[in-house]
């Protein structure tokens, strides 16, 4: 059975960061998931439902899957698992997600969607942050005890990072592990 791999865009995340992502995943041997939406902003919480309801739907009938979140995708992705009846997530990387941010209107959008704070998470998890992020701060990005690493970079380039960088990610999220 191929592995796959579901991306959980950000706010404001354009498709050339899939792309890359994707190419990555795909010589991997992973087969890539994107949400049907690719593109949504901070007010549009009617769209974040609609995603968050997609991949509730993702989660219950995928096998063998690997979860990549960048930003509000955490929120999004953390919302859909307390509302998933079921899942079989082997793994989930989170990069710059606003995990401990709750200012700007943000506490009302996680109560929203339905995010879980205290939501324990039955698979092995990594979360990754950037030092010069001004959207979500390096503290902000662990979930709770989970692996995390912080790397000296702004919040768009954590998930555009070059080859050598991803390399590195890879290793420390034991993605080559898995093939």
């Amino acid at each position: 059975m191929k592995k796959k791999v579901l991306f959980v865009q950000g706010i404001w995340t354009t498709s050339k960061f899939f792309k890359k992502w994707k190419n990555y995943f795909d010589n991997l041997g992973y087969e890539s998931i994107c949400l049907s939406l690719n593109y949504y902003n901070y007010s549009e919480i009617d769209k974040m439902q609609i995603l968050t309801d997609e991949i509730v739907k993702i989660l219950e009938s995928e096998k063998n899957l690997t979860v990549v979140c960048h930003s509000f995708g955490g929120i999004l992705f953390n919302s859909a698992l307390n509302n998933s009846k079921k899942h079989n997530i082997k793994k989930a990387i989170f990069f710059a997600c606003p995990f401990r941010i709750n200012i700007f209107g943000m506490r009302k959008r996680k109560n929203i969607l339905g995010y879980n704070k205290n939501l324990k998470f039955d698979f092995e998890n990594f979360s990754l942050g950037a030092y010069f992020d001004h959207f979500v701060p390096a503290f902000a990005s662990k979930y709770k005890n989970e692996p995390h690493k912080n790397y000296f970079v702004d919040h768009m380039y954590l998930f555009g990072f070059k080859q050598r960088v991803f390399e590195k990610i890879f290793k420390f999220c034991k993605i080559k592990e898995d093939l």
